[in-house]
């Protein structure tokens, strides 16, 4: 999930809200939120861009219908950005409704009468999520959700069956898959690891500064939203756009990387503290 998605806590229910009808009033305030979105989206600052999308991501209610509406009649360049961030909002529904169904699955095994049957069903479960991390096929939110849903489920949902699945988390900085090693990269600086799992800041910021190249919208992102976490900087001093085209990202990526070669000497062994 960013990791802050990032992302929500996938276990629980209804995580996007329930999805009843809608009056004339309370869509007019729906559209509040997409109409603000645009306008930053437009703004001339990378930073006041950064922050619109925070606020349209935190903010209530459906997010992915005022998206698709505003679209059609969208500028192209305008246009541009919205179907990134409509793409990733399918995406991210998509894996969610996916680990809720795990999710229900493991309580259902959490409640199996004997621990050897209880420990071989729990160990089925984490095979298929292993499986959405390390899938080439996934889109980068899915891995990373899954990801999200393995530690959520040792540390918080199911412990009694599911403890031993944050052995898996620091491998993830060691995969020769750039998404399943940003994926390890985003859950570390968001101190997802538990106590003697964390990794040192020279080898989790560099496989984030490389996200910010990432082909999706979710992997420039995410690194983005890691990167001001475990870096201790803001939008105002470093900045890329995750919906800006590659040319205009240039730049940006460049400051982060000159950043690094500055402070990497006092900040490389530096542990990133876990919350668990």
């Amino acid at each position: 999930m960013h990791g802050g998605v990032i992302f929500r806590l996938v276990v629980i229910p209804c995580l996007w809200g329930l999805l009843g009808s809608t009056s004339v009033a309370a869509r007019s305030e729906e559209d509040l939120p997409v109409i603000r979105l645009i306008e930053g989206l437009a703004a001339e600052s990378c930073s006041a861009r950064w922050l619109a999308l925070g606020k349209y991501w935190g903010s209530a209610g459906d997010r992915l219908r005022p998206l698709q509406q505003k679209v059609q009649t969208a500028d192209e360049p305008m246009r541009a950005r919205l179907l990134l961030l409509i793409e990733h909002r399918k995406e991210e529904e998509k894996s969610v409704s996916r680990l809720e169904a795990l999710a229900n699955e493991l309580l259902r095994v959490a409640k199996m009468w004997g621990a050897r049957r209880r420990t071989a069903e729990a160990d089925r479960i984490r095979r298929r999520v292993l499986d959405i991390v390390n899938d080439p096929k996934e889109p980068f939110i899915g891995r990373l959700a899954a990801c999200n849903f393995i530690v959520v489920m040792a540390t918080e949902f199911a412990p009694g069956v599911a403890a031993s699945w944050t052995a898996e988390v620091p491998r993830l900085l060691e995969s020769g898959d750039s998404q399943v090693r940003l994926v390890g990269g985003v859950v570390a600086a968001g101190g997802r690891l538990v106590k003697g799992q964390e990794p040192e800041k020279g080898v989790v910021i560099p496989v984030l500064i490389e996200g910010l190249r990432g082909q999706s919208f979710a992997e420039r992102h995410q690194s983005q939203r890691a990167l001001f976490l475990v870096a201790r900087v803001d939008a105002e001093q470093l900045c890329v756009d995750p919906t800006d085209p590659p040319a205009k990202r240039t730049d940006g990526v460049r400051g982060w990387e000159e950043w690094w070669a500055e402070n990497k000497g006092k900040l490389s062994r530096e542990k990133i503290p876990s919350h668990y």
